[in-house]
């Protein structure tokens, strides 16, 4: 009796395709910054200026963010370099409803305002990559830390010079 279950399965080329092609990917995954990298090497880096706003520091830390400061990117791990400018600290406005649901928003007594603008090489490719790999763009919001103080921000324009 002839049956097919009975036949030796054979390995194939198509059967090494598909576990290259895995692999290839798997690597593709691992190895991505290195392949960004290595692909943006040869590409120039061009001068950046990027403004942020931190709505909501609170007041006794608001003054440590200053001028000449060096600013690191959290979750990303990246120098963006230092401070250029930074705005004195004004009081911040925080919303509140009143017992009718009506929103308005208020000056706070315990939170700062804190704009700034940082000055960043980076690589442009549809946008701007610090470091070749991480994108940064307005509307993004980002934690941001000096030596003195971690603080939350939003990216309010990126533009190259």
């Amino acid at each position: 009796m002839n049956n097919t279950y009975e036949n030796k399965k054979r390995f194939n080329i198509v059967d090494a395709m598909i576990i290259l092609g895995i692999l290839l990917i798997a690597a593709s995954i691992i190895f991505r910054t290195q392949i960004i990298m290595l692909l943006n090497s040869d590409t120039t880096k061009n001068e950046y200026t990027i403004t942020f706003e931190a709505e909501s520091v609170d007041n006794a830390f608001a003054g440590l963010i200053k001028n000449e400061s060096e600013v690191t990117w959290i979750e990303n791990g990246v120098s963006l370099g230092t401070l250029e400018s930074v705005s004195k600290p004004s009081k911040a406005l925080i919303y509140s409803t009143d017992e009718n649901g009506a929103i308005s928003f208020v000056e706070s007594e315990t939170s700062s305002k804190v704009t700034g603008k940082l000055s960043v090489k980076a690589i442009s490719n549809n946008g701007c990559y610090i470091d070749g790999t991480h994108f940064i763009a307005a509307g993004m919001t980002v934690t941001l830390a000096t030596k003195d103080v971690q603080f939350t921000a939003v990216i309010t324009s990126v533009t190259a010079e």
